[in-house]
């Protein structure tokens, strides 16, 4: 959408992801993704962690089927989507909508095994795709 702000969020998951579909059979997730600022106090020299923040994302289509399928409560992520505030109508206080276009596993403290999965129009028919992969094997 025009005036839409792009936004990069890292943090972990607050919960397990749930798959829903919208009444046309489009599938969704919508996630809460909390953020915490540290900082060194150098004066009681240890790390102190600052208010939480938790940002809800709405994952759409295939992204959502994945991030069903892959991350769990407490995985951290890094989400990139796009940010829009509404005002809500039935009390008329501003929220922020966060949808993703990218979730990723952060790989700063953790090992990721990529899993690929293939295409829907390949599972319809796996000969036809076959033949159209380029790295297939004869």
């Amino acid at each position: 959408m025009q005036g839409d702000a792009e936004i990069k969020i890292v943090g972990r998951l607050a919960g397990d992801p749930a798959l829903a579909y919208t009444p046309g059979g489009q599938p969704y997730t919508t996630i809460t993704v909390m953020t915490s600022p540290r900082y060194f106090d150098r004066q009681e020299n240890k790390w102190v962690d600052g208010q939480s923040s938790g940002w809800r994302v709405t994952c759409w289509s295939h992204l959502a089927e994945h991030v069903c399928q892959s991350l769990s409560k407490g995985d951290p992520v890094m989400v990139i989507g796009t940010i829009t505030r509404e005002k809500r109508q039935d009390n008329g206080e501003w929220v922020d909508r966060i949808t993703a276009d990218e979730i990723g596993a952060t790989l700063r403290w953790n090992d990721v095994k990529v899993a690929r999965t293939e295409r829907r129009s390949q599972q319809a028919d796996p000969e036809k795709a076959r033949d159209h992969d380029a790295w297939a094997t004869p």
